[in-house]
């Protein structure tokens, strides 16, 4: 017998494309980060994450092994948050299936290695 697989709209074709921190217009994946490929500088970004989500991964991650609060975060209309993330808190948000993408907010450097 086939089985079809039903995909929710939470898991759309894009959804499913590998998620990439965006700085300076470029995006790496976090498999380039953890390869050592990229290292990110602690710096201030915005995090878009699925509306419904934002206030419970936020919880997530004041309460639990991260302790961070964003420095913004904007209205429970807006799905986005901002504040300082280090390497380590932005491949923690990679890996979150509410995180959509996450972008530089200004100056972060990027040391990319050959």
């Amino acid at each position: 017998s086939s089985h079809s697989v039903q995909y929710s709209s939470k898991f759309s074709p894009r959804a499913m494309a590998e998620k990439t921190v965006q700085i300076e217009g470029k995006q790496y994946t976090a498999a380039q980060i953890k390869s050592g490929k990229v290292e990110i500088s602690e710096g201030s970004f915005i995090v878009g994450v699925e509306k419904e989500d934002k206030a419970s991964l936020l919880k997530v991650m004041k309460e639990g092994e991260l302790q961070w609060e964003p420095k913004m975060p904007y209205s429970d209309a807006m799905p986005m948050f901002a504040g300082q993330l280090d390497q380590a808190k932005i491949l923690w948000l990679l890996a979150r299936d509410e995180v959509k993408f996450i972008e530089a907010d200004g100056i972060v450097t990027i040391c990319e290695k050959s």
